[in-house]
C-alpha cells in the first residue's frame, strides 16, 4: 500500500475518523491463544505531526505507538515501542464494518508475519 503522502487534509482527516477513539485490543503470539494480553487501546492524532498514536490504558508509558494510513485509510502500520523498552513493527487491516481490525506485529526490525504474532482490536469488548 501506497502510504498517506500527499492525501489532501480533508481526505485524510475523513479516513483518520474510522480509527480514533476506543478499542479493546489483544495480542498474542498464535491465533489460536488462550491467554493474550489484553487492554484498551485509544487512538487519538498527534497534533506535532498529523499521524496517529495510540496508548493502552494501564500503560506506564503511555503512548505505545505512531502510525501512518494507506492511501485507502483500510490500513494502519508503524512501530510500537513497550515501556520495558521492547520495540517492533505493526499493521493492522480495518474490517469493512470499521468495527474491528485485525493485525501482527514484529520485535525490533524483522518484516511482519501475517502468520504469528496477533494484535486485533475490536469496539466491542469480547470480541
Amino acid at each position: 500500500s501506497e502510504f498517506a503522502k500527499g492525501i489532501p487534509a480533508l481526505e485524510l482527516a475523513h479516513l483518520r475518523k474510522q480509527w480514533l477513539g476506543n478499542w479493546y485490543s489483544s495480542m498474542s503470539q498464535t491465533s489460536t491463544a488462550d491467554d493474550p494480553v489484553t487492554g484498551k487501546l485509544s487512538i487519538a492524532v498527534d497534533e506535532d505531526d498529523a499521524n496517529l498514536i495510540g496508548t493502552i490504558s494501564g500503560s506506564p508509558s503511555g503512548r505505545i505507538f505512531d502510525g501512518q494510513l494507506s492511501a485507502d485509510g483500510s490500513v494502519l502500520q508503524g512501530r510500537w515501542k513497550h515501556e520495558n523498552g521492547d520495540s517492533g513493527r505493526y499493521e493492522y487491516r480495518l474490517d469493512q464494518d470499521s468495527q474491528t481490525f485485525t493485525g501482527n506485529f514484529s520485535i525490533g526490525d524483522a518484516p511482519i508475519d501475517r502468520s504469528a504474532n496477533f494484535w486485533n482490536g475490536s469496539r466491542r469488548e469480547g470480541r
